[in-house]
């Protein structure tokens, strides 16, 4: 009876500690979610939502009991939070100052090419106000684009080369390379660009 009774009260307090855990993990705009470790281990949790200053850099985190830990890209493989999943990757452009190696980015599509949005503060003039006043500290925040092929291919997505290095990245599918080098798929259409050529592998990559 007493050993019935102290499994049935253990349980009861795990339980009253992951819905205590998770109320608080609102309050401080953390959202469910979970971390893989570099052991390839998943444990959930709670992830924060960080601006996009820090977004690259590290995740915050709160695991099931309560503990909380911050994680720098490379520490972990990557975390998943509210549906969307950020891996870690050592591409860090060479203009970049505020990250080391690793920077974690937003898996945008998954297939034969792997489309992945990554957020980042460069060097850049101070940002100022209406009223002058400084609203960085000399550096600007920048959204750009990564592909990458599981043979582990892989290109940063630079706006003003972008037909000659999507055609040139593209080019086992001939016919979508010479639309993006002709333009006709330009740098605001990456993502469809990419479907294009995913649905093709799936269609077993046919001569078109």
């Amino acid at each position: 009876m007493n050993n019935q009774f102290l499994k049935y009260s253990t349980l009861i307090i795990a339980v009253v500690s992951i819905l205590l855990t998770s109320a608080v993990a609102q309050k401080l705009n953390y959202s469910p979610g979970y971390i893989i470790t570099l052991k390839r281990d998943t444990l959930f949790g709670h992830c924060k939502s960080l601006n996009n200053i820090h977004s690259g850099q590290f995740v915050k985190f709160i695991n099931l009991v309560g503990k909380k830990k911050k994680y720098y890209a490379g520490e972990i493989l990557g975390y998943s939070r509210e549906g969307e999943y950020f891996e870690s990757k050592k591409v860090v452009p060479n203009f970049t100052v505020y990250l080391k190696e690793n920077i974690f980015m937003k898996r945008v599509e998954k297939g034969p090419v792997n489309l992945f949005q990554c957020t980042y503060a460069s060097k850049g003039l101070p940002i100022l106000d209406r009223e002058g006043r400084e609203l960085t500290k000399g550096y600007s925040v920048n959204t750009d684009y990564y592909l990458e092929k599981p043979t582990g291919e892989n290109l940063w997505v630079i706006r003003y080369a972008f037909s000659v290095t999507v055609g040139k990245f593209l080019k086992d599918y001939p016919k979508l390379a010479q639309l993006v080098v002709n333009e006709e798929y330009v740098y605001e259409n990456l993502q469809q660009i990419v479907q294009i050529y995913n649905d093709w592998w799936k269609r077993g990559r046919p001569v078109e």
